[in-house]
């Protein structure tokens, strides 16, 4: 799910139910929507899906939820839990991509997902070092969404993002098996279920509402 420019409902069916068909049952596969080489999710993934910024959070928790629903493991890149965005305004004289150096102002490479983990507010270098300056930059965008500061947030993406894999620890059906339906869903939709031996769990995320439901369908069969 690591598409550069991003992917369109209709294009994550499609990567989620090839990965399905190859993998199911086993497990042996993991998702991501972020990682040091892409842009951050919560801005890559805005215009392919149609939101707009005032969501962005409610994407980045219901990317969030999609990805840690699905079959296998799953990677969650550092600042995704925060609902960091991408970092777009380092100088030119501050960035280290040879990519971006190369090819700027056309293309800004990868530092703008590089930057330094910001950890609280207050602090200076937002509490990431003692030194005066980092590799990178420290994103001020991105001190308004400091770890520590945001755990301390009943609101925040990262503390629901906590209680959603609370429950999610209670749910046999991704807890105990690596199996999933097929995808279906109207165009703004994807919905799957979640299957074990004593649950069946239906996933629904709702890229028009920016939400997701799940409900289970099934327990205690066997």
């Amino acid at each position: 799910l690591l598409e550069h420019g991003g992917l369109t409902v209709s294009e994550m069916k499609e990567a989620i139910s090839n990965a399905i068909e190859l993998f199911n049952g086993t497990g042996r596969l993991s998702f991501a929507f972020s990682n040091h080489d892409v842009p951050r999710s919560a801005s890559r993934q805005l215009s392919p899906l149609g939101i707009t910024l005032d969501k962005q959070d409610a994407l980045q928790f219901l990317l969030l939820q999609l990805e840690t629903s699905l079959i296998g493991s799953t990677c969650i890149y550092q600042g995704e839990e925060l609902g960091l965005s991408d970092v777009t305004d380092i100088d030119f004289d501050k960035m280290k991509d040879p990519w971006g150096i190369n090819f700027y102002p056309e293309f800004l490479g990868r530092d703008t997902c590089r930057t330094p983990m910001v950890w609280e507010k207050d602090k200076p270098m937002g509490g990431f070092t003692s030194a005066n300056e980092s590799w990178l930059p420290i994103s001020k965008s991105h001190l308004e969404k400091a770890g520590l500061d945001m755990a301390k947030n009943e609101g925040s993406i990262y503390n629901k993002f906590s209680s959603f894999l609370k429950w999610r620890k209670q749910q046999p059906a991704m807890m105990t098996a690596n199996n999933m339906s097929s995808i279906t869903g109207g165009p703004k939709e994807i919905i799957f279920d979640r299957i074990s031996k004593t649950q069946i769990l239906r996933c629904k995320f709702d890229f028009e509402l920016v939400k997701a439901t799940f409900e289970e369908v099934t327990h205690g069969t066997s």
